[in-house]
């Protein structure tokens, strides 16, 4: 099955195995959006798309239940409790439009969900199931195993002179990344792509003048540390053997993008991936490197991406050295030459190119 358009007047349902107590009282105040630092989020864009899907969302969790509904053209709340509380927390999307669910397809939805997990912080594994339809259910997940990691990085890296806002990355921890995918319509085969993730924590330095500036836009301050993520393919692995949703995600030959959360139209120009917490346009679609605050924030995380890129490339080609040349020497040498090359990035070329000067 290819399309959902049965979906229409019934409901969808989001489970997590997590409560959202702590949540509860933001969800009644969307515009308020996530006052954390360490969030993306920004005047709750990201849960006002849920009345795309529906009129009426809900949410269940612990022993509570809070219903959204329009009161006229005014957005209403309604709270009860439950006589028994339920584990974790179920979001549901009632009476679903026709209109936003008629053209989902199987392939395109397991295509967003893959690449979705790569750099959730929280969430290890999405399960997916249509009852009127069970061979088209699946699931995907994630597991780590760590590869190492490197520490004062400051030594190694060139400091951000830029004075109203700096980045400099400080530790580095490698892991080693498998994704699966589970069809149950092929008798719960599995598939499986290994992936190299640099997860990097980078120190910031804001000035005052420009904490004051984001203050005004965003309501909320500017975090003093981030987690900027490289994602690479696996040198040893054949691409050409990988399931076509799972090869999807590699960033091989030069298809590397910008995630913030989700994957952006904004690519790298570069054999790996880039995920930290831009800033982005409204729909959360591009990079914003038109306003002029939020593109010199955006600007100093490419700069850092590009030495620790720079930090991955002189480890992998060292290690290589060292286990001596064999018949895949050759290969994955390649293999990292590409990914560390910089084609144009768009829809910015200037991604690429600050990329590459800071690599060199």
């Amino acid at each position: 099955m290819e399309y959902f358009k049965e979906i229409y007047s019934a409901a969808v349902y989001l489970r997590f195995n997590q409560r959202v107590d702590e949540d509860w009282a933001r969800l009644v105040k969307i515009a308020s959006g996530n006052p954390h630092p360490q969030t993306v989020g920004c005047f709750g864009v990201g849960f006002y798309s849920v009345f795309s899907l529906t009129d009426n969302p809900s949410i269940t969790s612990g022993n509570r239940r809070l219903r959204f509904f329009w009161q006229n053209d005014s957005l209403k709340t309604e709270r009860w409790e439950l006589p028994n509380p339920v584990p974790g927390a179920t979001l549901v999307f009632e009476h679903v439009r026709q209109e936003a669910v008629a053209e989902w397809k199987i392939p395109l939805v397991r295509s967003f969900l893959i690449k979705t997990l790569a750099f959730t912080k929280r969430l290890a594994s999405i399960a997916f199931y249509v009852e009127s339809n069970p061979q088209c259910n699946f699931e995907v997940s994630k597991h780590f195993s760590a590869l190492g990691s490197v520490e004062n990085l400051d030594q190694l890296i060139p400091s951000d002179a830029n004075p109203h806002v700096a980045f400099s990355p400080h530790t580095i921890h490698k892991h080693r990344m498998r994704i699966s995918m589970t069809e149950s319509n092929l008798g719960r085969q599995s598939h499986v792509a290994t992936m190299t993730l640099i997860d990097a924590q980078v120190n910031v330095a804001t000035s005052s003048e420009y904490q004051k500036q984001i203050a005004r836009v965003l309501t909320k301050s500017l975090p003093t540390s981030i987690h900027l993520k490289l994602l690479y393919h696996n040198y040893n692995e054949d691409t050409s053997e990988l399931h076509e949703l799972i090869q999807d995600l590699t960033p091989l030959p030069n298809k590397g993008r910008i995630f913030v959360g989700f994957s952006t139209n904004q690519t790298t120009g570069t054999g790996f991936h880039i995920a930290a917490p831009f800033f982005v346009t409204m729909e959360r679609e591009n990079v914003d490197f038109n306003d002029p605050i939020f593109s010199e924030w955006n600007s100093g995380i490419i700069r850092a991406a590009g030495y620790v890129s720079r930090l991955q490339y002189d480890d992998t080609v060292a290690r290589l050295m060292q286990s001596g040349e064999n018949s895949q020497w050759e290969k994955v040498m390649e293999e990292i030459l590409v990914s560390h090359s910089f084609a144009p990035s768009h829809p910015f070329p200037k991604i690429s190119g600050d990329l590459a000067t800071s690599f060199f």
